[in-house]
């Protein structure tokens, strides 16, 4: 969970409880490490994959609106500043 917290920029408590609350809408399960009984991995279940897809295409549309509106300059220079913004508050 420390190792995800950082890749998502949540704090352990605020993931904690976002994970839980995907446990109990069937998301996604933990299961205990086989190697490490101290570590649990999550695996995302047949619906989180398919909740997955749909955001993905999603995203996917909204992308390809914001090229269409501004065009790929502008929005390579978007991503270009958003990533720079994450990246800052890492």
């Amino acid at each position: 969970m420390g190792e995800l917290a950082d890749a998502v920029l949540l704090n352990h408590p605020t993931l904690t409880k976002m994970v839980d609350r995907m446990v109990s809408d069937a998301l996604v399960y933990r299961v205990q490490d086989p190697k490490d009984r101290r570590k649990v991995l999550m695996f995302s279940s047949d619906r989180g994959k398919a909740l997955t897809a749909r955001l993905n295409s999603l995203a996917m549309s909204q992308e390809a609106h914001i090229v269409e509106s501004y065009g790929d300059k502008s929005t390579n220079e978007l991503k270009r500043l958003l990533e720079r913004l994450i990246g800052s508050s890492t």
